[in-house]
């Protein structure tokens, strides 16, 4: 469980990334009803994402300080926004209009990380806007996970659950049972609420993302 909350550490690759919107019209990140994506990749590690309103420095500096410790060695492009990093740990920017990466110096990672997600969310042939947030969670989840097996991770969790709620009994045996099933009534709802998002993504009216 503290691999899940702990802040990044070491060396860290930062970039901003953006998802969805019409097609048609101004492309890139000004496009209408895009999304802007933060990210962070720690190497040899895991990912965080979080959608952004903007990708001012002030917002994307709360972001590194909130998720990243202070010190760590940190891999950006030339974006302005990153330019107070130095004052947080070592920064180490990339040109990319001269090149894309040297030795360490580089963020190929985060942007193999991008280039996965969109492709994923390219098979649903478009998203929901307001489920977005979902599947990214589910993309970092599985990228997070992806040497481990998800289906122990799954059963742990719902071995975590139930067993906290037993471990919570001093009351009777009645009580007991009462709780058991009131455990097992929130799993049952969140399996019902995966359900009617698949069934969503399915039968959606309006594509949007990808």
């Amino acid at each position: 469980m503290n691999y899940e909350f702990r802040k990044l550490s070491g060396e860290i690759e930062c970039d901003e990334s953006c998802f969805g919107g019409k097609k048609k019209g101004p492309r890139g990140c000004g496009a209408r009803e895009k999304v802007k994506v933060f990210g962070m990749l720690e190497r040899q590690g895991r990912i965080f994402t979080a959608i952004v309103d903007n990708v001012t420095a002030e917002k994307l500096m709360n972001e590194i300080i909130n998720h990243a410790e202070k010190g760590s060695v940190f891999y950006t492009d030339k974006f302005k926004s990153y330019k107070s990093l130095k004052f947080y740990g070592k920064h180490i920017s990339i040109d990319h209009g001269k090149e894309f990466g040297k030795g360490r110096r580089h963020i190929n990672g985060l942007e193999g990380f991008w280039s996965f997600a969109k492709e994923r969310l390219m098979k649903y042939h478009g998203v929901s806007k307001s489920y977005f947030h979902l599947y990214l969670k589910e993309l970092k989840f599985r990228y997070n996970y992806r040497k481990k097996n998800i289906y122990n991770k799954f059963y742990f969790f719902y071995l975590f659950f139930f067993f906290s709620s037993r471990r919570r009994h001093t009351r009777s045996d009645r009580d007991w049972s009462s709780d058991v099933c009131s455990s097992d009534l929130v799993i049952s709802q969140a399996v019902f609420i995966l359900l009617k998002l698949k069934a969503a993504v399915l039968f959606r009216p309006r594509r949007w993302c990808c």
